[in-house]
């Protein structure tokens, strides 16, 4: 099955996405991505985009669909990606992080991280959803997290992007949030998509269905997410 080429229409909404990001000027500070939909299996679909092959744990074939994504649902507590990537290999004031989720899941538990990458002393660049009312999401570029409040439980695109000391930028349902919050180094973590890295606080797996993801260096989150909004419908429209 890996062997049969893609539908015309995967094909081309791909190389729209990458020549799109090229022309937005995003491409060069994605340093690690995944297009986790359209693929015909879950193995093809762990194919990097940009940087190095991420390695899944504990999920099964039945866990991936071709129009939505890779999905952890119902009660997740073993199934994560190590993307392979450290927070540290990015510029203290230039970072980003996004992801995008056809199912945001349930609201329990808390702290339902879809990317994190967090240090023991709770800093370093993530993504993580609170299960309490209201339901927040939390941002974090090098720094510790901050919070948009009301935000979670949809689906769609999120991220976050750094690109001084002082001030990051969330997004969440089309909007940007600009946060006023210190950078603190480049502190070293794994970046996991589905949990937070072992060692940090209030580990959280995600119970999410995700279809991209991207870690690296600024980059125009308004730009990044039409251009990952765009790819996801075209691919889910192309597949049969």
């Amino acid at each position: 099955v890996d062997g049969q080429a893609l539908e015309t229409g995967v094909r081309n909404a791909i190389n729209t996405f990458i020549t799109g990001c090229k022309a937005d000027g995003n491409w060069n500070a994605i340093k690690s991505s995944c297009i986790l939909m359209g693929a015909r299996t879950l193995s093809a679909a762990l194919t990097p985009l940009r940087g190095p092959a991420p390695t899944p744990y504990n999920f099964v074939s039945t866990d991936y669909n071709r129009k939505l994504g890779l999905g952890a649902q119902g009660g997740n507590t073993t199934k994560y990606i190590d993307t392979n990537r450290n927070n540290n290999l990015d510029p203290q004031n230039s970072k980003h992080q996004s992801c995008y989720l056809s199912s945001a899941g349930g609201s329990s538990p808390n702290f339902q991280a879809y990317i994190s990458g967090l240090s023991t002393n709770g800093t370093g660049t993530e993504i993580v959803r609170s299960g309490s009312t209201p339901t927040n999401n939390f941002f974090a570029a090098n720094s510790a997290p901050s919070t948009v409040s009301g935000s979670g439980g949809s689906a769609g695109f999120y991220g976050v992007s750094r690109q001084s000391d002082t001030l990051q930028t969330a997004r969440v349902g089309g909007l940007n949030y600009n946060q006023e919050v210190a950078s603190v180094g480049t502190p070293s973590a794994s970046t996991l998509l589905f949990m937070r890295p072992p060692a940090s606080s209030n580990v959280g797996f995600a119970q999410a269905t995700i279809s991209f993801f991207s870690a690296g260096e600024y980059v125009d989150l308004q730009l990044l997410d039409a251009r990952v909004t765009a790819l996801s419908n075209a691919i889910s429209a192309a597949i049969p």
